[in-house]
């Protein structure tokens, strides 16, 4: 499928696992994890070493990073400060999750201009953040979400269904008609084969998605773990545009991004497991699609 031949333009999605600031009052795992000043700088200084190794393997960073489970602005504050992040502007509003922990969108503010954002609010969970974007002179817009999970009798289904018909709402009332493209990033707690998200492919007979993670799924790679089952959660969907031949912006690989680095015993190096502090980056791999500009 690689037929562009310009810069190559990466988009990334990360669950950043529990990214908490340790000094807010506000979050009671706070004091169940004994959750440290030195644990979140060593945390945060891991996911900018995470960066830099995915400079080094693609020869660029993201121009856009969707991430989650991260609570408040601060600890996003903070992680801009550390290199090669510098140059990243951040889209954050807080939301009703009752953890606190929110969704955001990270930007490179060299290549990207935001020409629009808000939040999409859901009654006692997290928000979708909506953004439109400018880049290589074409208008994008971008969702980044995080789907409540599934856990015991499965209580949080009628919140997950509930956050996907706000979406497809928002992208039939406001997008449909002016056609264009889509690019959505998130923590689904579900696999692309669900059928949560093969309904969200079909939204209108005039607007389709395009999930390339449901090849690597079908491939038996994997982005987080129960247990010893792997899952694919994290996805990256985007509109149809991105295949066609005179858009500025080429699709030419989805994939896992899962070095040794980030690996112990061949599962994502988590920070906790249950209250038990371990020290790694995440318990999910980031998700990257590989696209290149077009050059006419």
């Amino acid at each position: 499928m690689l037929r562009a031949k310009g810069n190559t333009a990466l988009l990334m999605f990360y669950n950043l696992e529990n990214l908490f600031y340790p000094l807010s009052s506000q979050n009671i795992d706070n004091q169940l994890r004994n959750w440290s000043l030195s644990r979140y700088q060593k945390k945060l200084k891991s996911i900018s070493e995470t960066l830099l190794l995915i400079q080094k393997t693609y020869g660029s960073l993201p121009i856009i990073i969707g991430v989650c489970e991260v609570q408040g602005i601060q600890p996003l504050e903070d992680l801009i400060q550390y290199p090669p992040l510098s140059s990243y502007g951040i889209i954050h509003y807080k939301g009703r999750d009752k953890r606190g922990v929110d969704t955001a969108l990270l930007y490179d503010s060299k290549e990207i201009e935001v020409l629009h954002s808000e939040p999409l609010p859901i009654s006692e969970t997290r928000s979708i953040i909506f953004a439109k974007i400018q880049y290589c002179n074409s208008i994008f817009n971008v969702y980044t979400l995080h789907l409540p999970s599934r856990r015991g009798s499965d209580e949080a289904k009628n919140k997950r269904e509930i956050i996907l018909n706000t979406l497809k709402e928002h992208l039939i009332n406001n997008l449909n008609a002016q056609k264009e493209p889509v690019i959505i990033l998130g923590d689904f707690n579900a696999n692309p084969n669900d059928e949560a998200i093969r309904n969200l492919m079909n939204i209108s007979p005039r607007f389709q998605l395009i999930n390339p993670f449901s090849e690597v799924y079908a491939n038996r790679s994997f982005s987080n773990f129960h247990r010893s089952k792997g899952l694919l959660f994290d996805q990256i969907l985007f509109s149809e545009h991105l295949v066609s031949e005179n858009f500025s912006l080429a699709f030419v690989k989805a994939e896992i991004f899962a070095p040794e680095q980030l690996k112990q015993h061949g599962k994502p190096s988590r920070t906790f497991a249950g209250s038990r502090y371990l020290g790694g980056q995440s318990d999910h791999f980031p998700v990257i699609i590989q696209t290149k500009t077009i050059i006419n």
